[in-house]
């Protein structure tokens, strides 16, 4: 029996998967033969029941962060990060279609315990503003300013093709 999966396996599988192997078990808790093949990300592995390597696939979910798939550009942009205790004003560092580094005074920053937060920005100052939904992936502190990574969640296809032109108009 071959073991695909067309999208990402369901982390219990894989918790599961690791436990059994780490027991020397294969699936049906019987002693392993030979040494399984872990799911690995980029490019995992289709295996039999055996751990049994058939090919790799290509392509894959990156999981690295500095790694990304779209471009970010330098900025220099004030943005409104509202939680739900509380509003800051920030600066952007840089801003691509996928998320946002916006840097806040660090006394600031140490208020923000949320890890979602609304954004409001405009990269250029005669568009519309862009809101969006941004979940925080990294928080570094710099001297006395805070620099805080949030990629986008749930953005419009408008407001991507906004954020792809001020991209392609700064590139």
């Amino acid at each position: 029996t071959l073991y695909t999966h067309h999208c990402i396996p369901h982390f219990g599988d894989i918790l599961n998967h690791l436990e059994t192997a780490a027991k020397g078990l294969d699936r049906r808790r019987q002693p392993l033969k030979k040494r399984p093949v872990l799911l690995r990300w980029p490019g995992w592995f289709f295996c039999n029941r055996q751990g049994k390597r058939l090919h790799k696939r290509g392509g894959g979910l990156r999981l690295e962060h500095d790694k990304r798939r779209s471009k970010r550009v330098a900025a220099s942009f004030p943005v409104t990060v509202e939680g739900i205790s509380a509003t800051w004003t920030a600066t952007a560092k840089n801003f691509g279609v996928d998320g946002m580094c916006y840097a806040l005074p660090r006394e600031q920053a140490g208020t923000i315990d949320e890890q979602e937060v609304f954004l409001t920005f405009s990269p250029v100052k005669e568009l519309k503003p862009v809101r969006v939904m941004g979940w925080i992936v990294y928080r570094s502190a710099k001297g006395d300013t805070a620099e805080i990574g949030v990629t986008f969640m749930f953005l419009t296809p408008g407001d991507e093709q906004l954020l792809q032109d001020c991209l392609e108009r700064r590139h």
